[in-house]
């Protein structure tokens, strides 16, 4: 999404429908459960539902986290999946509220930045299920087999992504992605084909990715094996083996 502006299109969603409930998804997504569930799920008296990701002090976000130093401890909404209730959104305003934040400064999460700013206090958590975010640690296949992620909308979030280069072997959860391409005309897709669907890494974001993915299969390399006991980032607790 670097570099395009296909990031704030959410933004304008439901300035353009007219439903009266609206489900966005983000492309780079498996949905491994039945999109009905969507439609029963409670937003309270909230213009919009998601996912949190992490805590606003813990995320690398710092254009938000800076301007928010008192709220470090409140949740830090992924937009990527995004339950929007279009009568509340538009009462209050969210778009309109969203786009002069951007206008008054860096957002190094573009959309995300602006809607964690501007519905701070008013929107309403999901259950994790609904974005299922594949790399992260406690996610990764050695933790969560493909048997698990039955009932979940898998997220490909950050990079690789399972179509990049090499994502074959370093991207999280590939197995349940190549299952649906296989289905596909694509079906005989690999990343190092020659081909305009092949994508290298060209951002230090991106690179960053190649390389924490790398770390993270040689630690749970090692953790399936026996040889670590224990792995940062995934409580024992809530290993499921």
């Amino acid at each position: 999404m670097s570099g395009s502006w296909g990031a704030y299109f959410r933004l304008l969603v439901p300035q353009m429908l007219s439903a009266e409930r609206i489900i966005y998804v983000d492309v780079d997504t498996v949905c491994h459960l039945d999109v009905s569930d969507f439609m029963t799920l409670d937003l309270g008296d909230h213009p919009a539902g998601f996912v949190a990701e992490t805590t606003i002090r813990d995320t690398p976000d710092r254009s938000l986290a800076d301007r928010l130093p008192h709220d470090g401890d409140k949740p830090y909404l992924n937009s990527g999946v995004m339950v929007v209730n279009r009568k509340l959104w538009l009462e209050r305003q969210v778009t309109e509220r969203c786009m002069e934040f951007l206008k008054g400064g860096k957002a190094s999460r573009w959309d995300q930045t602006a809607l964690n700013y501007v519905l701070i206090n008013d929107w309403q958590p999901l259950d994790p299920r609904f974005n299922f975010i594949s790399n992260w640690r406690k996610n990764w296949p050695f933790l969560c087999d493909e048997s698990k992620l039955e009932g979940k909308l898998v997220h490909f979030l950050d990079n690789p992504k399972p179509w990049d280069f090499l994502g074959e072997w370093v991207a999280p959860q590939f197995g349940l992605w190549r299952k649906v391409l296989d289905k596909t005309a694509m079906k005989y897709f690999c990343s190092w084909h020659t081909t305009p669907s092949r994508k290298f890494p060209k951002t230090r974001n991106a690179w960053s990715g190649y390389k924490k993915a790398f770390k993270d299969r040689l630690l749970f390399g090692g953790y399936a094996r026996g040889w670590l006991k224990k792995v940062k980032g995934v409580p024992e607790a809530k290993v499921e083996r």
